[in-house]
């Protein structure tokens, strides 16, 4: 009795039932064109397939959401603090989803503050890197608890403002990140770029953006086949396509901008399909959503679609390399075909109220 009523009992009960859950049969995969169940007020667009949720974040705000790579299954989801904590004084969790059991939370991690950022490692998926309001680089193990394993501290070379990007490694061993056995790049508001080892002590590369051309960074991505190259979208809505040198960052200005502050960056994944390869998404408090592509000679060009309202994020589909979607600030998603057409969405769906 006194055996049964430890945490550590409940820990080894579910997570056993997650092992014997994740054993079982999988779910056939969604299909983003029709063969899910669908909605009467949109025939043509998917329901939300699941809701995760439990009582311990509740009430609490989604500050970050990554996808395990390589897998469809598992999905770790950061909250920030209860009502009534002040951003950053709170204690921030972290939840990891099954999709094969959504009723309750695989695995949960902890944090000292907000987590504004998260990306699990390309080499290990049983480890999650995260960044913090604070500037703060996490690294949690579920294998070990819910206490991470390694975490920076602030120096001068680190972070001195909120971290909004977290992008691991390619698993491949490509770009300036594996390349300097690095595990983790790190982008922050302040616009400094650092790339970490796994124990985090100090950064491997750190560089800062200057801001004198530039307006502050507000989101950033990387695509997996050169980590040398990070493309950062800034308050002032320009994009801009960094290179990362030896010892400083080159950037340049892309023209076409948005005229509204940046919300989100996503690169293209690696696809077999070279005229798909090089795209980048950008989201924007402008009501729109761009599409950049650079040509074999010449500047790079973009176009856009818009929302019913301010853009929240914009992401390519894993699955299609010509699929890709956006959110807008009315709980409306948008998911356009670049292989058909990008002139009106091919479907939509109100995930939620505004």
């Amino acid at each position: 009795k006194t055996l049964a009523s430890t945490r550590a009992f409940h820990s080894f009960l579910d997570k056993t039932a997650m092992v014997c859950t994740s054993s079982g049969p999988a779910q056939p995969p969604a299909d983003p064109f029709g063969t899910a169940k669908r909605d009467s007020a949109d025939s043509n667009l998917l329901t939300v397939r699941q809701t995760f949720s439990d009582r311990a974040c509740a009430d609490r705000i989604v500050t970050a959401v990554a996808f395990q790579p390589g897998s469809s299954e598992f999905v770790a989801v950061a909250y920030g603090p209860l009502p009534g904590h002040t951003h950053g004084t709170g204690e921030g969790i972290i939840h990891v989803w099954s999709t094969r059991a959504p009723e309750l939370p695989a695995f949960t991690v902890e944090c000292e503050g907000d987590v504004t950022a998260l990306a699990f490692a390309a080499k290990d998926s049983q480890l999650i890197f995260g960044g913090t309001q604070q500037g703060r680089v996490m690294l949690w193990d579920l294998r070990v608890g819910a206490d991470p394993v390694a975490q920076s501290f602030p120096v001068a070379e680190g972070h001195q403002a909120p971290i909004f990007a977290v992008i691991a490694s390619a698993p491949s061993g490509t770009g300036a990140a594996a390349a300097g056995g690095a595990d983790v790049l790190t982008v922050s508001g302040e616009g400094r770029v650092c790339q970490w080892h796994q124990g985090l002590s100090m950064p491997a590369h750190s560089s800062l953006l200057s801001s004198a051309d530039h307006g502050m960074p507000t989101a950033a991505s990387s695509p997996e086949e050169d980590r040398r190259s990070v493309f950062m979208g800034t308050a002032d809505g320009a994009l801009l396509a960094v290179t990362i040198a030896a010892d400083q960052l080159d950037a340049k200005t892309l023209e076409g901008g948005h005229q509204a502050a940046i919300t989100s960056v996503d690169c293209h994944p690696p696809t077999a399909n070279r005229n798909l390869s090089g795209l980048v998404l950008t989201a924007s408090l402008d009501w729109g959503c761009r599409l950049w592509w650079a040509p074999a000679l010449g500047s790079w060009r973009s176009l856009e679609v818009r929302g019913a309202d301010a853009m929240y994020d914009a992401r390519w589909c894993p699955a299609n390399p010509a699929v890709f979607a956006c959110g807008d600030g009315s709980g409306r998603v948008y998911v356009y075909n670049a292989g058909h057409s990008v002139d009106a969405p091919a479907h939509s769906v109100q995930v939620s109220k505004s």
